[in-house]
C-alpha cells in the first residue's frame, strides 16, 4: 500500500484512480492513445460500421480508436492496393485467400474478395462491414451481440469526398459511379430496413443497438460527438 501511495503522490493522481487503471490492466487491454496509456476491456458489444464508399466510416472508427482505445479489424482482400502505402486492409492474392476458409463474414465488390477470419473477429472492437457482410456475422457469430452504426452521406457529398481525397479526380470520379452500382444492390434493401427497425431486427437478430449518423456536413465535432455517445452506450 505504500508503494501505491508514493507512486499517486509522485503522479498526482488519486490512490482510487491507481488502483483503477491498475485493475483495467488487468482485466482488459492496454493501448497508447495520443501519449497515454488507455486501459479498456473488450467492448461488450460489436461496432459493425456500415455505409457507402465515401459516408464517413473510416473517420468515426479512427475516432473510436484514437480517442477511446478501441481496436478495428481490418478486413482482408484480393483487391491490389489504391496506393503504395495503403494499410486499411490485408492484402492477400486469391490463392492466399482461398486457404483461408475459417471465415465469419465475407462479400464480393467488383470481383475481389473481401472477407475476416474468425480468429479476426474474435480480437476486434470495430468492424467496417456492409450489409452483406453483416448478414453473414448475424449467422456465423449467433452469440456475439452487435451495435450497428450506419453511416449516411448523400451520394453528392460521397462523390466530393472521393474527388478531394484523389490525385486523379477524373478517375475518381469513373471508379464512384462504378462503385455506386455494385453497391446499389445491397445498400438500396438495407436503407429500406433502416427505417423499419422491427424488418430489420428481424434480418440481423443479433443487432443490440442501431444508430444512423448523418454525415453529409465536414465538421467533424458532429463525428466526435456520435462517437462519445456511441461509447456511453456500449458500455453503460
Amino acid at each position: 500500500m505504500n508503494k501505491q501511495m508514493k507512486l499517486a503522490n509522485n503522479y498526482r493522481v488519486t490512490l482510487n484512480t491507481l488502483v483503477q487503471v491498475l485493475s483495467e490492466s488487468i482485466k482488459g487491454l492496454a493501448k497508447d492513445v495520443g501519449g497515454f496509456a488507455v486501459f479498456r476491456k473488450k467492448a461488450p458489444m460489436k461496432i459493425m460500421v456500415v455505409g457507402r464508399s465515401g459516408s464517413g466510416k473510416d473517420t468515426l472508427a479512427n475516432i473510436l480508436k484514437d480517442t477511446y482505445g478501441y481496436s478495428q479489424l481490418y478486413s482482408t482482400t484480393t483487391r491490389p492496393r489504391r496506393t503504395p502505402d495503403e494499410s486499411t486492409h490485408v492484402f492477400v492474392t486469391e490463392e492466399e485467400a482461398n486457404q483461408m476458409t475459417e471465415r465469419v463474414a465475407e462479400t464480393v465488390i467488383d470481383g475481389y474478395q473481401y472477407f475476416a477470419t474468425k480468429g479476426q473477429f474474435e480480437e476486434c472492437d470495430i468492424y467496417l462491414i456492409d450489409p452483406r457482410g453483416l448478414d453473414c456475422v448475424c449467422k456465423n457469430a449467433p452469440d456475439t451481440p452487435l451495435y450497428v452504426v450506419y453511416v449516411e452521406a448523400s451520394q453528392e457529398t460521397r462523390l466530393r469526398r472521393a474527388k478531394a481525397r484523389a490525385a486523379d479526380p477524373e478517375l475518381a470520379e469513373k471508379v464512384f459511379y462504378s462503385r455506386q452500382t455494385s453497391e446499389d444492390a445491397q445498400f438500396t434493401e438495407f436503407e429500406a430496413l433502416i427505417k423499419d427497425r422491427e424488418a430489420f431486427q428481424k434480418v440481423y437478430p443479433t443487432t443490440r443497438r442501431l444508430r444512423v449518423l448523418a454525415n453529409d456536413n465536414d465538421d467533424i465535432s458532429n463525428i466526435q460527438a456520435f462517437a462519445q455517445m456511441l461509447d456511453w452506450e456500449v458500455n453503460k
